[in-house]
């Protein structure tokens, strides 16, 4: 399918792994072809697309370089490209998660956002599909596969999630950050519900677009402007 201009993108998706990337892939209702037009300064690869009547362009951090600082770069790139029609920011893939009071599971998807408040109590879950938890995401540029550590920032910040790239973002790019929990956190770390959790934060954030008008989001700030 042909790629409109770029001017008609106005979601901006971001994701750390291949992985991630794939299933934000597979949420696209139609995939579009190359971009016609990419700034000369931007290094980044794009997948482009449509969820519902939103066009969106995909980035992910190249391969194996992780982190604040890489996430930077490709956020801003992205905005030399979009900084004209981008309204809103995404960084979605997988993380840990904290078992607490709020009783997050593996699988389950946390978000936050640039002016994160705490989660409303939820009352007992009734069943095992992915939940939506609202709050905290601690952010930096070191894995924590430790539970003592894990208890101990979780006691300071109240985090309910642990990722090593949104901080880089929100300074020039303000996002909403959507992870699904694929382990603790801690020392039992490993790769069995990565794949999950990557699909059910991607199936969580194609859901959330499909419920803004594409009236509304026209009436929100540009990105770089935010």
């Amino acid at each position: 399918m042909a790629c409109p201009p770029r001017d008609a993108f106005q979601i901006g998706w971001i994701c750390a792994l291949p992985t991630e990337a794939a299933a934000a892939t597979q949420m696209l209702d139609a995939k579009f072809g190359i971009l016609e037009e990419q700034d000369a300064a931007d290094s980044n690869s794009y997948t482009l697309g449509r969820i519902g009547k939103h066009h969106v362009v995909i980035a992910c951090l190249p391969g194996g370089q992780y982190g604040t600082t890489s996430a930077t770069t490709v956020a801003n790139n992205m905005l030399r490209t979009f900084s004209k029609s981008l309204r809103i920011g995404l960084m979605v893939g997988i993380r840990g998660g904290v078992p607490s009071a709020h009783d997050i599971r593996l699988g389950d998807i946390v978000i936050s956002y640039p002016q994160a408040e705490w989660e409303e109590i939820r009352g007992d879950r009734e069943d095992s599909d992915p939940q939506p938890h609202y709050g905290i995401i601690a952010s930096g540029n070191k894995v924590i596969k430790d539970g003592r550590t894990r208890e101990q920032i979780r006691s300071e910040t109240g985090a309910l999630c642990f990722e090593m790239e949104a901080a880089g973002l929100m300074l020039d790019f303000p996002c909403v950050v959507i992870r699904g929990i694929c382990d603790y956190a801690d020392s039992h770390k490993n790769k069995e519900w990565l794949g999950y959790a990557a699909l059910a934060a991607a199936a969580y954030t194609k859901e959330l677009l499909e419920y803004v008008p594409v009236g509304q989001l026209s009436q929100e700030n540009l990105v770089v402007n935010a």
